[in-house]
């Protein structure tokens, strides 16, 4: 099985610009290689398995909006990053110092769209 990764490219040169990479990451000569580019270790995000609204795969260290359902609570979170929780083991979104997690079988109507990526600086083509 493997695994698709996000990153930011490495930039050689001046002229060069850096993109946002997605495939399937590789090591050699201790140089992280996505779909045989270089990348920047620092901003490697591995894919949930998860889409959102638009059909979109979610990353860890993408920023998405969050809504679910919890009972009779709504959960939301506007600009959430997306990570892992250590001390629950699992994926979660974080916002300031909320932490809930990205999925629960108790959630109903859940909602993810993908607004940006932390490396990225920007939120749907707009600067943080």
């Amino acid at each position: 099985m493997y695994y698709k990764f996000k990153a930011i490219s490495k930039n050689f040169d001046d002229n060069q610009k850096k993109t946002l990479i997605i495939g399937y990451l590789s090591v050699r000569d201790n140089e992280y290689l996505i779909n045989d580019i270089p990348v920047d270790p620092k901003t490697i995000g591995q894919s949930t398995g998860i889409k959102d609204k638009h059909g979109h795969e979610i990353f860890i260290n993408d920023i998405i909006h969050f809504k679910a359902k919890y009972g009779d609570f709504t959960l939301e979170l506007a600009t959430a990053t997306v990570g892992f929780d250590e001390l629950n083991g699992r994926l979660a979104v974080k916002m300031n110092d909320n932490i809930l997690a990205l999925c629960d079988m108790n959630y109903s109507d859940v909602e993810y769209e993908v607004l940006g990526n932390i490396w990225e600086g920007k939120i749907n083509e707009q600067k943080l």
